[in-house]
């Protein structure tokens, strides 16, 4: 099979995302080689970027803005936590999809080491996404509560009403922080 302009876009959309815009710990000479082939090929970085990471509508950028004046900052500004409401979704007309990301602001604050989004699925039952800097094994945190995936991004299931999700979400990511 040709290796053409299309193939091209394709696998650069894949080296991208799973590379999280080549800022992952994993990134590697060997992933700028194939990333330097595919855009050799046609591959459109900036196009791809755009439309994967920074395009969005005006009523989930509004819900954005909402979410992140919103942000509780716990254990010393270690841990930081964003919730979406049913209400917000429905107020703005969006998908639980809408919330694809929100997780990931938390880390860019200079004191988190554990960034979680609470997306309330129903009444009394939170969807929890987690982001660790890397001293926190947000696998173990998740594991507590049913849920996993790996020690820098899991997620898992509360239930329960709102603060005590939060009491118990602080506890846990408290209890797996290293100097904690």
């Amino acid at each position: 099979m040709p290796f053409d302009g299309q193939i091209a876009q394709f696998l650069m959309t894949g080296i991208v995302t799973d590379s999280g815009g080549f800022s992952h710990s994993d990134v590697k000479g060997d992933t700028f080689r194939t990333a330097a082939l595919c855009a050799d090929a046609g591959a459109d970085v900036n196009q791809i970027t755009y439309y994967m990471f920074r395009k969005q509508s005006k009523a989930r950028a509004a819900m954005y803005a909402e979410v992140l004046s919103g942000l509780r900052y716990l254990l010393d500004d270690r841990l930081v936590v964003a919730v979406v409401t049913q209400e917000m979704l429905s107020r703005y007309g969006l998908g639980q999809d809408a919330t694809e990301g929100f997780v990931d602001f938390g880390l860019t604050v200079d004191t988190a080491e554990v960034s979680v989004c609470l997306m309330e699925c129903k009444k009394g039952q939170y969807k929890a996404s987690f982001r660790s800097k890397g001293k926190v094994n947000v696998n173990a945190v998740a594991g507590m509560f049913g849920g996993g995936g790996h020690v820098l991004a899991s997620g898992c299931m509360f239930f329960g009403e709102t603060e005590e999700v939060i009491d118990r979400l602080r506890y846990a990511v408290g209890q797996n922080m290293e100097d904690a």
